[in-house]
């Protein structure tokens, strides 16, 4: 055992860095009991020496926001399957819905976050087919903010999916006929502008659409028939600087570029 002496000599040779913001209650309870036993004097920092620990000393600028959903991340089988009969592809840190295996589900819950072997991927993207022709699944759809991409006809037919669409923030390209026929989504078309190239077919027949349409400047390319037969859009606005091949409309809409 070390003696007091030794303590002492060891303890003032210790520095405390300067980005060290706080020190638990454990380490002064485990100099109490140093001190009970006579091995560290409790008195031997001096008063000088002690500063108070300002509790806003981290500036805000470098505080960050913790995502939930990190933590909450859907478990994978050994399939990659999750609860909702959903599988998926792992890639690096990111995983991409590759097909909704159970047809017959009404309703689909995507995550953010999906995990495997206590490892945690970003859902990140919508494969090609993953959900077309599911016409059982009903209800709004919720795609999460963590997606940027849209895959060919990911959700082609889901004509029983209704209220209004919401592309995720994210999103910067909407694939081929991504969702062609989604007859039962009613409402607003809301296309953010993260999103750079919508692809031929996207939203064809989606004949529930409503009101007015804005395409963000964002955008600079639109593919052929990418709004055929979204009858019930009433105005589009569309930016000059956007690339737009012919019929890409439906008639009797009016178009207004800006």
């Amino acid at each position: 055992m070390l003696n007091k002496g030794k303590i002492n000599k060891f303890m003032s040779g210790v520095l405390v860095a300067p980005m060290v913001l706080g020190i638990s209650n454990q380490v002064f309870e485990n100099f109490k009991i140093f001190a009970s036993a006579g091995v560290l004097d409790e008195d031997y920092i001096p008063e000088e020496n002690l500063v108070e620990i300002d509790e806003d000393y981290i500036p805000e600028e470098n505080l960050v926001e913790v995502d939930e959903d990190y933590y909450n991340a859907e478990e994978l089988n050994e399939k990659n399957i999750d609860k909702n009969g959903l599988r998926y592809e792992l890639k690096r840190q990111e995983a991409t819905v590759e097909k909704c295996t159970d047809k017959e589900r009404e309703r689909i819950i995507i995550p953010s976050y999906v995990k495997k072997d206590s490892k945690v991927y970003k859902v990140t993207k919508i494969g090609e087919y993953a959900f077309a022709r599911c016409s059982g699944l009903t209800g709004e759809l919720k795609i999460p903010e963590s997606v940027t991409s849209i895959g060919e006809r990911a959700f082609e037919g889901c004509r029983g999916l209704t209220g209004e669409l919401k592309i995720p923030s994210g999103v910067r390209e909407i694939g081929y006929g991504a969702f062609y026929g989604c007859r039962g989504l009613t409402g607003e078309l809301i296309i953010p502008g993260s999103v750079t190239k919508i692809g031929e077919y996207a939203f064809a027949r989606c004949s529930g659409l409503t009101g007015e349409l804005k395409i963000p400047e964002s955008v600079t390319k639109i593919g052929a028939d990418a709004f055929y037969g979204c009858s019930g859009l009433k105005k589009i606005r569309v930016p000059k600087g956007a690339k737009v091949v012919k019929d890409v409309f439906p008639s009797g809409v009016e178009i207004k570029k800006y």
